[in-house]
């Protein structure tokens, strides 16, 4: 054998060892990126399943009872607040402790095992139950938070109560404009003279002067609201607006209007 066969063999062995290495050191390196990209999917949808089971929370409790929802509003910012403070250290025992009692992502999860077809609200028995899987799904996600760099925001904040408060009153002011509406067509419906007083089932209603104008106020009994209505008519068109008002019925704050054209609707009364 030719001597510069040594020569060849040595560096057949130095070229595989040293493919070898920086082979298996790039497919580690590949394999931790997977493994770290694997875990930051984890993380996002998780976060994603618990938003998506506290908007749905949510909704139920402003649809029951707004009121109520924002002081459970209220308890969970401060809950999202105290946990931000805490250390990592103490966080991780505080979620320690919390894992015991909650082991399951679904234990916030009021519908996990609700068929599609049912009713959110007919699985839902009392307040109670809906408002402390509210707090507690806060409190984890807020512990992720603090815990996991890849847990994007808080689950909930000052912002989102100032909306909630506004939101509230929107509702609040769509269903006084259901009401009254309601409350309009039974007038309508039962009144012997437009120009007196009517009392209805669970409202009563009034002429009155305002800015110059024909008004009627209502006032509703249960809940008691008061609110104005003001009817116009045109050509071929009504034209109805319904407010917001208060015990005097001084103020006016507007919650629904209403055109309705080329119809033929009970006239308003002649005053108007």
């Amino acid at each position: 054998m030719p001597w510069w066969w040594n020569y060849v063999f040595v560096s057949l062995v130095v070229g595989w060892v040293i493919g070898n290495f920086f082979g298996k050191r790039d497919a580690q390196k590949t394999s931790d990126q997977q493994i770290y990209r694997l875990k930051i999917a984890h993380t996002v949808d998780r976060k994603y399943y618990l938003d998506a089971v506290g908007r749905t929370v949510a909704n139920e409790m402003m649809r029951r009872d707004h009121s109520r929802y924002l002081d459970a509003k209220v308890r969970a910012i401060g809950e999202v607040e105290r946990i931000s403070k805490l250390t990592k250290e103490a966080c991780e025992e505080e979620l320690v402790v919390f894992a015991r009692k909650h082991p399951n992502l679904n234990d916030f999860d009021p519908f996990h095992e609700l068929r599609d077809h049912i009713l959110f609200s007919d699985n839902l028995t009392s307040w109670g139950d809906i408002e402390g899987q509210y707090l507690n799904l806060v409190q984890f996600s807020a512990m992720q938070w603090v815990l996991d760099e890849n847990w994007r925001g808080p689950p909930t904040n000052a912002n989102d109560l100032e909306h909630a408060r506004e939101y509230a009153k929107r509702i609040d002011d769509t269903r006084l404009w259901l009401r009254m509406k309601v409350a309009i067509d039974d007038w309508r419906r039962y009144r012997k003279d437009a120009g007196e007083p009517f009392e209805g089932r669970d409202f009563s209603l009034h002429p009155i002067m305002k800015d110059g104008e024909h008004r009627y106020a209502v006032k509703f009994k249960n809940p008691v609201e008061y609110g104005l209505f003001r009817a116009r008519t045109g050509a071929d068109d009504y034209d109805y607006a319904y407010a917001r008002s208060d015990v005097l019925f001084e103020k006016e704050t507007g919650v629904g209007y209403q055109r309705i054209s080329g119809v033929t609707l009970p006239s308003p009364p002649e005053s108007f």
